[in-house]
């Protein structure tokens, strides 16, 4: 489908092409399924995701909540699906600067997938390392703040290793970011 399509661009770097694909399924679903039907959902979360990539903060803001909204209407609120959103608007929040709703939408996000023990978590660890690795540097230097960091790739790491070979680009990532840390 031309969503599934749209996640090879987005992933190639090719961001108008994802959004023009992800606008086209999303017409279409409109006009074949009712507004808050769990694919209008989906599309929602791709096409949100994908303008966070883009850096139009405003417009993956109002799609990423919608799609949540869907979701966790279909899903509830513990359902990995509704996970996937909330660490996608917890990384939207890194960006945005509102360190405090990240946090909030990173650690609901991680409760979820910790019911599981689902081997993703280690996506909301490496984006809380990476929210208070910000707040670190935009704020006042706390060094509390910067060992929350490191905690949080430490178990990045952990999962990861679990789950995935030991020359995955995601370990050499988060590696990477320790190395970076001003411990």
């Amino acid at each position: 489908s031309r969503a599934h399509l749209s996640a090879v661009y987005r992933d190639l770097g090719n961001l108008d092409e994802a959004i023009d694909l992800l606008k086209g399924s999303l017409d279409f679903y409109n006009k074949n399924l009712p507004k808050d039907h769990v694919i209008q959902g989906w599309i929602k979360f791709h096409l949100g995701s994908t303008y966070r990539h883009k850096g139009d903060r405003e417009m993956a803001m109002k799609l990423l909540s919608e799609s949540l909204a869907i979701n966790q209407k279909h899903y509830g609120k513990s359902h990995i699906k509704t996970a996937q959103i909330l660490n996608s608007l917890g990384k939207l929040g890194i960006v945005c600067q509102t360190f405090e709703k990240s946090k909030e939408y990173l650690e609901n996000a991680l409760k979820v997938y910790s019911i599981e023990n689902h081997h993703d978590r280690y996506k909301v660890y490496e984006a809380l390392g990476d929210l208070y690795n910000e707040m670190y540097r935009r704020g006042d230097g706390n060094r509390s703040i910067m060992s929350k960091s490191l905690e949080n790739f430490q178990k990045a790491i952990v999962v990861v290793e679990k789950h995935f070979p030991t020359d995955s680009t995601h370990i050499v990532r988060i590696r990477s970011k320790i190395a970076r840390l001003e411990i």
